[in-house]
């Protein structure tokens, strides 16, 4: 259960797997040797892998001639054999080059291979590396490597991360998937990038997938993918927890998944135009998932999940009334199409939502009244609302929200006044409500929120002259009144009492007068 707390849904772009977790599972043992340890073929098989690269930046420079190997730069031993267990060579300034020397099959006790981030423009992955029987770690990943995979990797059996992603691989004959299936062992396989050629090689990758039981992570993002399988054979998938799909094109058709969403508690990441299959929900330990979203799948988080983030996908549809029993903290589904009134009852735990950059509708008040019990009893940090086409007026319901620092309702269809009632938004550090149609003033209520450091108020109908009450807003390091019908002049006190302004924004009003002399006290005028 504690790693079902832990779960947040990430439905990434904005999450990508942690490839260094992977690495930490499996690291070689490190030891120190005395010169004269190491074992003379290997340290001999390391000089001519040296000789066959190119290393623009000098970083092999340990690797001499009469030195013990096992002191190395990225060099690695076996404490108690002297053997070589383990090469990273992977760091982000190496940029070796050239042909990788088949010398290396010399270090037959290998079981570490780190060769990503490094300049291996237009070569191929050398065949010889699945002779290395022992390799646990292999990581080749952002090294410029091009052309097909060798269907011979398919013999490191005792492989448990293989990190293949960011190169200019490809994959198009669905015969070229099955030595996936013999990497029985496998936890960790990172593929991004890879190009998969047709909607029969996507089936195959599945089904070769599907025969791997201990895998944990697979990332496939940006893999060219315009389908995915409804259906493959009963999973064998038990342990997986992350799967990243994102950043593809895929347009399945519609599928049933009723009945599966007890089962359903893994990691999915994707941009699909669809349903998900039905297939994934016999994988047991779902941590996250996104696309068109079926019941179940709301069924299953309304329980399980205490946050919930679906940010930056192109998922759409209207939200179900949730469950009275849901946990949920935080709820993020900014940037995807959901449509609708705003959702009801979110759970008398909330304290931070984002549903902005959709196509919410209606009015803000009910989804406050449905919610009120949560919004009056727990701090409450955020509430985004942005970019949505809600209407009505801002109700007055928001101001008593215990907590509040951020309120962003932006981009708009609100219209009426501001409500007087901001007396007690003594936490309020952020308002932001540009971007709509409110007229009337800035009420004198909003000098109770002391906090207050960004006031955004531009592009909307609001007159008469700027409050004198404002100036005990002395935090403010950002007041944009820009774009609305204020007149009077630019009042002295701007200067002077609001002394931490950085952007100060006034165009397009109606003022008169000079600007006073005071506003050059401010920081945005006196620092460089």
């Amino acid at each position: 259960m504690s790693v079902l707390l832990y779960a947040l849904l990430v439905f990434l772009f904005g999450r990508a797997l942690h490839r260094s977790d992977a690495a930490a599972l499996f690291v070689p043992k490190i030891t120190e040797h005395a010169a004269g340890n190491s074992i003379e073929s290997e340290r001999m098989a390391l000089l001519d892998f040296k000789k066959s690269i190119s290393d623009p930046n000098n970083r092999l420079s340990s690797w001499a001639m009469g030195q013990d190997c096992c002191s190395w730069e990225g060099v690695r031993c076996d404490n108690i054999t002297g053997n070589v267990i383990g090469l990273e060579l992977g760091e982000h300034d190496l940029q070796l080059k050239g042909e990788i020397s088949p010398s290396l099959l010399q270090l037959q006790h290998l079981n570490y291979l780190d060769l990503s981030h490094n300049y291996f423009y237009g070569t191929t992955i050398p065949s010889f590396i699945s002779q290395l029987k022992e390799l646990r770690y292999l990581d080749l990943s952002y090294s410029y490597f091009s052309g097909p995979i060798p269907a011979s990797f398919g013999n490191l059996s005792n492989l448990l991360t293989l990190d293949l992603s960011e190169n200019v691989l490809f994959i198009s004959d669905p015969v070229d998937h099955e030595w996936l299936s013999h990497l029985t062992s496998l936890q960790h396989l990172y593929m991004s990038g890879v190009t998969f050629g047709s909607n029969s090689s996507s089936k195959s990758l599945f089904l070769a997938l599907n025969k791997l039981p201990a895998i944990e992570e697979i990332g496939l993002s940006r893999c060219q993918f315009e389908s995915i399988p409804l259906s493959i054979p009963p999973s064998k998938l038990l342990n997986l927890e992350h799967l990243d799909l994102s950043n593809n094109h895929i347009r399945s058709s519609n599928s049933s998944a009723t009945g599966i969403a007890k089962k359903h508690k893994q990691s999915f990441d994707a941009n699909l135009d669809g349903d998900i299959p039905d297939w994934m929900g016999d994988i047991k330990n779902l941590k996250g998932i996104s696309s068109s979203v079926p019941d179940w799948f709301w069924n299953l988080i309304s329980v399980n999940l205490t946050s919930l983030s679906m940010s930056e996908n192109q998922i759409e549809g209207m939200l179900p009334k949730f469950s009275t029993s849901i946990q949920w903290k935080t709820i993020d589904l900014s940037s995807n199409r959901f449509y609708g009134p705003l959702p009801g009852f979110l759970g008398s735990s909330i304290s931070s939502i984002n549903l902005s950059n959709n196509s919410f509708s209606g009015s803000i008040s009910h989804m406050i009244a449905e919610n009120m019990l949560a919004l009056s009893r727990n701090p409450f940090s955020s509430v985004y609302l942005s970019m949505n086409k809600l209407n009505g007026t801002v109700p007055s319901s928001l101001c008593p929200i215990k907590g509040l620092q951020s309120l962003g309702i932006s981009d708009n269809n609100l219209s009426g006044e501001l409500p007087d009632c901001w007396w007690n938004s003594t936490k309020l550090s952020q308002l932001d409500l540009s971007n709509n149609k409110l007229t009337g003033g800035i009420p004198d209520s909003i000098s109770y929120a002391s906090q207050l450091m960004q006031l955004r108020l531009s592009h909307n109908k609001l007159s008469g002259e700027i409050p004198a009450s404002l100036k005990d807003c002395s935090q403010l390091d950002v007041l944009d009144l820009s774009y609305n019908n204020f007149t009077g002049s630019i009042p002295i006190w701007v200067g002077e009492s609001l002394s931490r302004l950085v952007v100060l924004i006034l165009r397009s009003n109606t003022f008169i007068g000079h600007i006073p002399e005071e506003i050059s006290q401010l920081q945005i005028c006196t620092n460089p």
